[in-house]
């Protein structure tokens, strides 16, 4: 369980793992040697590990922890979540989908790359909610709606309605379009699989 404590502007979480002896003593042993406290060891081991980290992205860009770093908890999530190689869980996954279907809520722009933060982090650790009001209704004009009314109750200025709603609908048309053409190109096949051999 992570714990998260303030000292002033600091921010520090303390994590309990399980590790064998020999990967504790390992720890002592590099701390003595440096003269480093464990913690400095640990986390600059860790340091070192993320920086040669990295990966081809979907788009085809050289990524690593650096692209998915925000302050906010909930952003950070919520971008792990749209990459494939990061192996998110598969109700993150679906929370992502969700996200980028009203992508003016939670994202800069309509490629969905970079997180609004700050609307993500009054919006995602509550996005079961609106989720479940688009799958209840089917209707993302509802969810958009309490979305926003959601951030006006926070404080925040929700993304101008005559633009969201377009975008969504846009989006939602780009969307169809791509799932019909996927539909009819595996008719075809099941239809050419099917016919008679002569």
């Amino acid at each position: 369980m992570a714990e998260e404590k303030q000292k002033g502007d600091r921010k520090t979480e303390t994590l309990t793992v399980r590790i064998s002896p020999q990967t504790k003593f390992l720890i002592e042993f590099l701390g003595r040697l440096l003269g480093q406290s464990l913690t400095t060891v640990v986390e600059r081991a860790l340091a070192e590990a993320a920086q040669r980290a990295t990966f081809m992205a979907k788009n085809g860009t050289q990524r690593h922890w650096s692209d998915f770093w925000y302050d906010s908890e909930a952003a950070r999530e919520l971008q792990m979540a749209g990459e494939p190689n990061l192996h998110s869980p598969y109700s993150h996954r679906k929370r992502r989908e969700f996200a980028e279907q009203l992508w003016p809520f939670f994202f800069k722009d309509k490629n969905c790359v970079d997180v609004n933060e700050a609307y993500a982090t009054v919006l995602y650790p509550v996005i079961d909610e609106f989720k479940y009001i688009y799958e209840e209704k089917h209707s993302l004009e509802d969810a958009g709606r309490a979305m926003a009314k959601y951030l006006q109750d926070a404080g925040l200025d929700p993304p101008d309605h005559a633009f969201w709603s377009a975008a969504v609908r846009a989006r939602a048309l780009v969307y169809g379009a791509d799932v019909v053409s996927e539909l009819s190109h595996l008719v075809d096949m099941a239809e050419r699989d099917l016919r008679p051999k002569k």
